[in-house]
């Protein structure tokens, strides 16, 4: 799922491992997060990864992290990019999908 997949629906199913991608820049300070997730249905699996884009001075980047299903319910999903060290500050970028986990 990335950030192009917005609002859509997203059928993992339980005990399988679902991919988050979104973009960032890290030489912007900001950093990708998940601000809301049913822990009830969906587990983030081990830490966020900082993937490289193509090799340039001054690239992009993508958060990548791993859900798995636990339940079979439907449930929301909010990311953040934001700089974490300016608590109450609106993100620079939030994005909301539904993750609904099949059997």
């Amino acid at each position: 799922m990335s950030e192009a997949d917005g609002r859509q629906q997203r059928p993992p199913r339980m005990g399988r491992r679902l991919v988050i991608a979104h973009p960032a820049n890290p030489s912007t300070a900001y950093s990708g997060s998940i601000a809301k997730a049913g822990a009830a249905v969906a587990k983030q699996d081990g830490a966020a990864d900082l993937e490289p884009d193509p090799p340039a001075p001054g690239a992009g980047r993508t958060w990548v992290w791993s859900v798995v299903g636990v339940s079979s319910r439907a449930s929301p999903l909010t990311m953040e990019y934001a700089r974490p060290w300016e608590p109450g500050s609106e993100p620079a970028r939030t994005f909301s999908s539904t993750i609904e986990v099949e059997r």
